[in-house]
């Protein structure tokens, strides 16, 4: 999501500081996800897939590249497709979204894994208990 970095007021709370026809307080979803990725212990997003609604601005493909994402999943194209020839010039594989049931089975089983992969185990939840 759009939004204020972890800890700080977001916008709606404190008002927008603009420059230039911007909100500079707020950092766009695409940066946003790669951070919180970075703090993730042991996260990665090398050799990644991110799925985003709106195609990115050219500074946040930027930082897309630099991290590794190696595949960008785009729903509509917004303002113009600068930044997907940017990505497709970098050599990242660029697809738009399709409503179709080869994605929505993509997505669930994307989905499904990512839960799977984050259910707690026996030793996470004592860990838990310990503090």
């Amino acid at each position: 999501y759009n939004g204020s970095p972890p800890g700080l007021p977001h916008c709606d709370e404190v008002g927008h500081l603009m420059e230039e026809g911007h909100c500079v307080r707020t950092i766009h979803a695409e940066h946003n996800v790669l951070l919180q990725a970075a703090v993730i212990p042991g996260g990665s997003t090398k050799g990644s897939t991110l799925y985003v609604k709106y195609s990115p601005c050219i500074h946040c493909c930027k930082y897309i590249v630099a991290c590794g994402i190696v595949r960008v999943v785009v729903g509509k194209i917004y303002r113009n497709s600068k930044a997907i020839d940017y990505l497709k010039e970098a050599g990242l594989e660029v697809d738009f979204y399709q409503e179709d049931k080869r994605w929505q089975n993509e997505l669930i089983k994307l989905f499904s894994e990512e839960i799977e992969d984050r259910k707690p185990t026996e030793g996470d939840v004592k860990l838990k208990e310990e503090k």
